[in-house]
């Protein structure tokens, strides 16, 4: 597995050097396919242009970076033959429920299997765990308005994180903590949490 986990992408030069690393250095990045997952019915889509922008910025080739809407679109055997999974942010319920009713959840975890490198960012590094109930809890919480039931998440990693830490979410973070016996690993914005195989 080659996972990198954010808050809000790649936002600092710790970010965005774990993430030329789990590629495999600059020298890589202008011959790599990137699948942007970016679950949205807003259109124009703002925060998809500056994904766009912060991965060129990185060194990608614009021309080798797609996205795809769960919203709009099946998963595809096609996007197989890309190499980086870059998995955006938004309301954790409504997301996974997208990705399964579209066969995403399944795409990214053979992709993930078969070595290609993934990066979540908020949402799509809750959604990585066991458990999406996280997204559920405290002030900045996620709303289910869709009503989802099953809140078991895709099951690729077996530790809980809390994306866009700040001290104010600290008494929420431990309640939880304490009701289900689990530890929180708090991810601030600008940090990363890599898992390297």
């Amino acid at each position: 597995m080659k996972i990198i986990l954010t808050s809000n992408g790649i936002s600092s030069e710790k970010v965005e050097g774990e993430f030329v690393r789990l590629i495999g250095g600059a020298h890589e990045l202008k011959k790599k396919k990137v699948l942007v997952v970016r679950t949205t019915r807003k259109n124009p889509d703002e925060y998809g242009e500056e994904i766009l922008e912060e991965l060129k910025r990185v060194g990608f080739n614009e021309k080798n970076i797609s996205f795809v809407n769960p919203f709009k679109e099946e998963a595809s055997k096609e996007f197989e033959k890309y190499d980086v999974l870059y998995s955006a942010g938004g309301n954790t319920f409504v997301i996974l429920n997208e990705l399964r009713k579209k066969g995403y959840d399944t795409l990214i975890k053979k992709m993930i299997k078969e070595g290609k490198v993934y990066l979540g960012v908020s949402a799509g590094t809750i959604f990585l765990q066991k458990s999406i109930k996280i997204a559920g809890i405290g002030k900045t919480a996620d709303e289910n308005y869709i009503d989802l039931e099953d809140l078991n998440g895709l099951g690729v990693i077996d530790f809980v994180v809390w994306p866009h830490y700040e001290k104010e979410n600290e008494h929420d973070i431990k309640d939880y903590e304490k009701k289900n016996k689990i530890k929180v690993i708090r991810l601030k914005d600008g940090e990363c949490i890599v898992v390297d195989d």
